[in-house]
């Protein structure tokens, strides 16, 4: 939810995602009502075209943050009505709701008890358990509670998936990216959780969060504010114990603490949810046959970056599923910039 002052009238606007199960119109909307705000509701559905033209423009590279479609439809809305939008950029880090920011935490206590052998012992033979449902996740775990950082870094699916898949193309076969080369020490479990926030902060925050919010407004003439960003409330919040912001092992105890005081106990004990786009669903259904045309005349493949025939194969076992990973998705985005950077003659 993104909101606008105009006078002394509040407007709260909300991306709808209609059928979808990430979808929360609804709630938004109860809440809005019992905070006497006004509130628009924005719809994105899979049965407009996968046009990401806009997007292209508006970042100027191959940006794949599905959640930058909704913050584009949020700041052209907002475009018509104000020059000025509140966001909620620096929650995540504000009140601790990361999803994994947890298991950090636990990965972290049990570090500082873990005899060092059994952390060699771990590492020396971590191979040897199943990557898959439960299983994966008490490996990972674990890796955490060994390796610290560097596990964690080297958890995100990301290049490995596309060699796994055989999609690498000659310019990339054998390639690394640098963060899955930070050291695994159990030096760095015992404190993961705080060098997790500050490598986030230093990364994904920058990269992604804010990427995401300075590009949509910026192409709408747009200025955003983020009260959560706020110096002095951010040295505040960054001050608070870990046992007070994970209070009861739950994420964003402070904010639900507020919230419970100043909305109500339903919307303090809802479930934590994301701006997010499903255009995995999109992609496996009414979009897939559009990428395939991509993927078939695809200026990557032609120029050694993928290789095509498998990830049409990857994007069919997709299509059964009615989910499409992540992995699809950037090279979705990848292609249509590197034909759009093409047509201008940029490259």
């Amino acid at each position: 939810m993104a909101i606008t002052q105009l006078g002394g009238n509040i407007t709260a606007y909300t991306i709808s995602v209609p059928g979808d199960p990430w979808d929360e119109a609804l709630e938004a909307s109860a809440t809005a009502q019992r905070l006497g705000i006004s509130h628009q509701v924005l719809e994105l559905t899979p049965e407009e075209p996968p046009e990401i033209g806009e997007m292209i423009t508006a970042y100027g590279e191959p940006f794949a943050c599905a959640s930058a479609l909704g913050m584009l439809r949020v700041s052209q809305a907002v475009s018509s009505e104000a020059t000025v939008l509140l966001t909620g950029d620096g929650v995540m880090t504000f009140s601790w709701a990361i999803r994994n920011i947890g298991n950090l935490w636990l990965a972290e206590k049990v570090a500082s008890r873990l005899p060092p052998v059994a952390a060699r012992v771990w590492l020396a033979g971590r191979e040897w358990l199943p990557r898959r449902g439960l299983w994966k996740r008490a490996a990972s775990f674990l890796d955490y509670a060994a390796g610290g950082l560097g596990a964690v870094a080297c958890a995100h699916d990301g290049l490995p998936t596309y060699e796994q898949y055989g999609i690498l193309g000659a310019r990339l076969v054998g390639e690394q990216v640098a963060q899955r080369d930070i050291p695994w020490s159990q030096e760095s479990a015992r404190h993961v959780l705080s060098e997790f926030l500050e490598h986030d902060r230093r990364t994904r925050f920058v990269g992604e969060y804010m990427t995401k919010v300075d590009g949509a407004t910026m192409h709408y003439a747009l200025e955003a504010r983020s009260p959560f960003l706020d110096q002095q409330l951010w040295e505040f919040a960054s001050s608070l114990p870990t046992d007070l912001r994970l209070h009861g092992g739950r994420l964003k105890s402070v904010l639900r603490e507020l919230a419970s005081r100043k909305v109500d106990q339903q919307v303090a004990r809802g479930r934590k949810r994301g701006f997010s786009i499903p255009v995995q669903r999109w992609l496996a259904g009414r979009w897939r046959r559009a990428f395939e045309e991509l993927l078939r005349d695809s200026i990557l493949e032609s120029e050694g970056w993928i290789r095509s025939e498998p990830a049409l194969d990857w994007l069919q076992r997709s299509a059964r599923a009615g989910w499409a990973p992540n992995q699809l998705w950037y090279l979705f985005v990848l292609e249509s910039w590197l034909r759009s950077e093409h047509n201008l003659g940029r490259t």
